[in-house]
């Protein structure tokens, strides 16, 4: 538990570092990427100095701040942002609703086809309430959003009930919460039980 304020507070500095990791090692984590030509790396490089420029050295230089009125704003705004993206992402997943398969198996052959690793992988919450489904940007769908990637989010209210029925039909458990509060509490039951099982958990980007 000590860890984790910290961990989760620094979610978006980490993501902007380890684009500089992937593009070296042409891989996200254990996943392989295409290589990155010339014009991928300008993209990311430009894009970082322009991002450096506007929250750091336009404020001290073009408007004279000082460095201290710089760092507090800029720690506050990520922390914030971290926080609320960690929260936003990881209760989605990384939950005690959900069902994982464990090493043995990842490492063999999984039965279950792409669409059901989907539906079981991810947890769906707060249907009911518009405000949570603004907040979480319509990742409270995240089941739809999985499946259907390339449908519009103003769209997944109407899908939901169609994909909840086919998992119903098929025998496949669709994990659906009341709200985020239930949400965010099996996120930290299931963070609470890997930690009783050694086990590590790795944070995850949507």
């Amino acid at each position: 538990w000590l860890y984790l304020p910290p961990l989760y507070g620094t979610l978006t500095m980490k993501n902007r570092l380890q684009d500089f990791v992937n593009f070296y090692n042409e891989s996200n984590g254990p996943i392989r990427v295409n290589p990155y030509n010339i014009m991928h790396w300008a993209q990311m490089l430009g894009s970082k100095a322009v991002w450096f420029g506007w929250r750091i050295m336009m404020p001290l230089y073009l408007f004279h701040e000082s460095g201290l009125n710089v760092l507090l704003p800029f720690l506050a705004g990520e922390l914030t942002t971290s926080y609320y993206l960690a929260f936003i992402f990881q209760v989605s997943h990384v939950s005690n609703a959900c069902s994982y398969y464990n090493d043995q198996v990842r490492r063999s052959v999984i039965d279950d086809e792409w669409a059901v690793s989907q539906v079981r992988s991810s947890v769906d919450y707060g249907y009911d309430s518009a405000l949570c489904t603004f907040f979480a940007g319509a990742l409270n769908y995240q089941t739809i959003h999985h499946l259907l990637p390339g449908i519009s989010q103003y769209h997944y209210p109407a899908l939901a009930p169609l994909v909840r029925n086919v998992c119903a039909k098929h025998g496949v458990k669709f994990n659906y919460l009341h709200g985020f509060r239930e949400a965010w509490l099996g996120h930290f039951h299931h963070l609470v039980t890997m930690g009783k099982e050694g086990q590590q958990v790795h944070l995850h980007m949507g």
